[in-house]
């Protein structure tokens, strides 16, 4: 399957650029609350020292919590940091949905070769559409389901990673951590952010792919061509039930057996079928004399 592999080094590429977009964001961010550090840090080293009446260590250490909290207020630092994730998430959801025409083309391209020469076969004098880039635009956007949408606007307006920034934050200040503590916790959220940016990466990838591979079938059998796919499991964190599904074929626009799938990444599908999956969708012609039983070709 030429176009995953081909698909595989675009995306390889596309999480490389995202990597470094939230890179460049946990700088910029760190950067930007210089002051805050300087702060917390006079407090660490006794430059900034609490009232002189509170020489019990309990006190001390409510006053120093509450200093802390109160310059984390001032500063606006999760207000800060988070514009910040969230511009890097904007910039992640151009970089992911700039790529799907890519996926969507070089897919069905491959579709289109497998399907035209079992129609050859079986006998049949139909051409399948070759997509313009602006036809294959129109396909994604008109096609781009909910669950799509909302995790783009997640990465560009992330109430998750806010409230781990706020909770991590909360407990470097009960524990009384300096920077380097505090900015491996920032780190730590930008890291679970970026993984959240690869999921819908990867997500999104499987389903324009399979989405143009079914495609491609749907208009074959509209020519009266006999439509088979095959599910094709990867092994790359595979899901019990997908890798069940491995080898198992239908008619195209029956769903594969004991799921909700008509394909991998099927929109239809609930999330936890779809999200992060790296399964492809293999189609091909049913010849004369051939029947789908059970998931196999007899």
């Amino acid at each position: 399957m030429m176009a995953v592999e081909a698909c595989d080094t675009r995306e390889a590429d596309l999480l490389r650029r995202i990597d470094r977009i939230y890179g460049d964001a946990l700088r910029t961010a760190i950067k930007r609350q210089e002051a805050f550090f300087r702060k917390l840090n006079d407090v660490q080293t006794g430059k900034i020292k609490p009232p002189q009446s509170y020489v019990d260590t309990n006190r001390v250490d409510v006053w120093r919590r509450g200093f802390v909290s109160e310059l984390i207020r001032q500063n606006n630092v999760i207000n800060g940091i988070m514009d910040e994730l969230d511009r890097a998430g904007v910039r992640a959801v151009a970089e992911i949905r700039a790529e799907l025409p890519e996926y969507y083309t070089l897919n069905r391209d491959e579709a289109r070769a497998i399907l035209q020469s079992g129609m050859r076969t079986a006998g049949f004098d139909g051409t399948l559409t070759q997509m313009t880039r602006r036809q294959v635009e129109t396909i994604i956007s008109d096609t781009e389901s909910p669950f799509s949408r909302l995790a783009y606007n997640n990465l560009g307006q992330n109430p998750v990673a806010r409230r781990r920034l706020q909770n991590q934050l909360a407990q470097a200040t009960i524990l009384g951590e300096g920077q380097p503590e505090i900015i491996r916790r920032i780190r730590a959220v930008t890291g679970q952010t970026y993984a959240q940016a690869k999921r819908v990466a990867q997500t999104e990838r499987t389903r324009v792919q399979s989405q143009a591979r079914y495609d491609a079938g749907a208009e074959a059998m509209a020519l009266g061509v006999a439509v088979i796919n095959t599910w094709s499991t990867r092994m790359v964190n595979s899901r019990d039930s997908h890798i069940r599904l491995n080898g198992k074929t239908v008619l195209q626009g029956d769903y594969f057996p004991n799921s909700q799938l008509r394909y991998p990444g099927d929109p239809t599908a609930p999330a936890r079928e779809v999200v992060n999956c790296h399964c492809v969708l293999v189609p091909d012609v049913l010849m004369d004399g051939q029947q789908v039983v059970d998931g196999m070709v007899i």
